[in-house]
C-alpha cells in the first residue's frame, strides 16, 4: 500500500516536497490558505485544498490523522505553524515534520515526540537541496 502524505504550506519547501512526492507516484494532499498556490498544485497532487490548517474541525474533516506523514511547511506565520503542529499531534498523526522558523521554534517543536525538524529558513540553496534529499530518504523508506 502506498504511503499517504499531507503537506501544509505551499511555499518553497512545501512546493518542492509536493512536486517530488507526486513525481514519485505518492498520494499527496496539499493544503494552503493561498487560493492561487492551491490552484497551481491542483493538477500536480492527488488533492489540493484551500483552508486554514489551524482549524481543528477542518483537519478532522480531511482525515489528517490517517496520513502516514504530515509536513508542516508554513513559512510566514510561526503561530500558525506551531498551532498546526500541536493540532496534528493531538489528532494522533504518527509522523510530523515541521519547518522551523528560528532556533526558538526549533527547540519548541523538538520537545514533541513525533515531530521531526526538516530545515530552517535562511539557508543556502545547497543546504536546502541537501535537506530535501535527507527528508526524502527518510520519508520514502
Amino acid at each position: 500500500m502506498n504511503k499517504q502524505y499531507a503537506v501544509i504550506g505551499l511555499g518553497q519547501l512545501g512546493a518542492s516536497i509536493c512536486t517530488e512526492l507526486s513525481n514519485m507516484g505518492c498520494e499527496v494532499l496539499a493544503i494552503d490558505t493561498d487560493r492561487d498556490k492551491v490552484n497551481d498544485f491542483s493538477g500536480i497532487v492527488t488533492q489540493a485544498v484551500e483552508t486554514d490548517s489551524t482549524d481543528e474541525k477542518v483537519l478532522q474533516t480531511l482525515g489528517i490523522r490517517n496520513f502516514d506523514h504530515v509536513i508542516v511547511a508554513i513559512s510566514r506565520n510561526i503561530q500558525a505553524s506551531i498551532l498546526t503542529t500541536l493540532l496534528l499531534k493531538e489528532a494522533g498523526v504518527k509522523e510530523i515534520w515541521a519547518k522551523a522558523q528560528n532556533d526558538y521554534h526549533n527547540g519548541f517543536c523538538a520537545n514533541w515526540e513525533q515531530t521531526r525538524l526538516s530545515v530552517r529558513r535562511n539557508i543556502s540553496s545547497f543546504s536546502f537541496n541537501c535537506a530535501i534529499y535527507v527528508l526524502f530518504s527518510v520519508l520514502i523508506t
